[in-house]
């Protein structure tokens, strides 16, 4: 079931990245929970998943959607190492 979870991360991160080079960052809010949704998901196949949850504490949408992509990433190297 990890690998359902790493295609979900896959096409998340897919789409951010689109949206910020398209500079339509009003879809982080979406972005960051369903991140979120699937960090705990991953962490119910492996424990020691370190990637920490998204905050919107950011000063920008623009540099909050900037931190969902690189958690994205870094979630996807994690399950990738298994």
């Amino acid at each position: 079931m990890l690998g359902h979870v790493y295609n979900d991360v896959e096409a998340l991160n897919r789409l951010c990245r689109e949206d910020y080079e398209q500079k339509r960052y009003y879809r982080v809010e979406g972005y960051a929970s369903e991140l979120n949704q699937l960090l705990e998901s991953a962490r119910q196949y492996r424990t020691e998943i370190k990637t920490t949850p998204v905050s919107l504490n950011a000063s920008s949408s623009e540099e909050a959607l900037m931190n969902v992509l690189l958690k994205s990433k870094q979630l996807l190297q994690e399950i990738d190492a298994e």
